[in-house]
């Protein structure tokens, strides 16, 4: 639901009001908690951290107990059984790439202020 697509059992687990989810400054800040918890739980690997966001974390942990720990991200999600969860993570994971090229151009260097 909302923003950051916050389900209504994780937005009480947050301390959140079910009409939080929709106000995008609040939505954003309840998935950055999240999801570092999640970073925090899978020893900061992308491809489980966005897995167990989309599709929990209780089921991740037993894909990874299944043979999906010692896998790479692009491995990790081949193996995922939910078509939404993999299409999602391999999203997330090209994001993350698409992020790190365009930072990587010098034009798109902010100058600090000084």
């Amino acid at each position: 639901m909302g923003v950051a697509q916050i389900m209504p059992e994780l937005a009480r687990r947050l301390g959140a009001a079910e009409d939080e989810v929709w106000q995008g400054d609040r939505a954003v800040l309840l998935a950055a908690r999240e999801v570092g918890r999640l970073s925090a739980s899978f020893g900061g690997r992308l491809g489980p951290v966005a897995a167990a966001y989309n599709a929990g974390d209780a089921v991740v942990t037993s894909w990874l107990a299944a043979g999906g720990d010692g896998l790479s991200d692009p491995l990790f999600a081949a193996m995922i059984p939910y078509r939404e969860t993999a299409g999602y993570v391999r999203g997330v994971r090209e994001g993350v790439e698409l992020a790190r090229h365009l930072d990587a151009r010098p034009e798109s260097r902010v100058p600090s202020p000084e």
